[in-house]
């Protein structure tokens, strides 16, 4: 039984994104949330240049006015964002303003993953685009000066 267990330990520790995995995380007290955000910010690293995110937002942007806040057609947004997949999930939607998770001075583009229970995503500004946090209800990881991680913490 010992032996079994280890090699359940062993096999979660290695595989983060297994079944005994995620159970492991959650004792150690992480949520899915922040499991799912963990994965977001491993996997954009992984297949998006940052450097190319923040050009096609900072151009998205400058081609709408604040007036025109609206979601990004799907053929408009990059083609490493477009193939992204998280947790077997590809985006939910791309919003230029509008329903983006925290009040800003500047504008940004949101992309969205999530589903019934809580949303994770992507913020992508200039890079002087900064987040002022109102509220605990959302968590922002930075990824470099303009690019947010982000997830719904409850």
């Amino acid at each position: 039984m010992i032996l079994l267990a280890s090699i359940i330990l062993t096999f979660a520790h290695l595989r983060n994104r297994s079944i005994p995995g995620r159970v492991v995380q959650w004792f150690r007290g992480e949520s899915g949330s922040e499991q799912y955000l963990d994965d977001l910010v491993e996997d954009t690293k992984k297949a998006v240049d940052p450097t190319e995110l923040q050009q096609w937002a900072v151009r998205v942007l400058q081609e709408t006015s604040q007036s025109e806040s609206r979601m990004v057609k799907k053929e408009d947004i990059p083609s490493s964002v477009r193939n992204l997949k998280t947790n077997g999930l590809h985006f939910e939607m791309v919003t230029c303003d509008s329903d983006a998770p925290a009040p800003s001075s500047e504008r940004s583009i949101c992309i969205w993953w999530g589903g019934g229970f809580f949303h994770w995503g992507i913020r992508v500004g200039s890079p002087t685009f900064k987040i002022t946090p109102t509220s605990t209800s959302t968590t922002y990881v930075e990824w470099r000066p303009g690019i947010y991680f982000w997830r719904e913490t409850q």
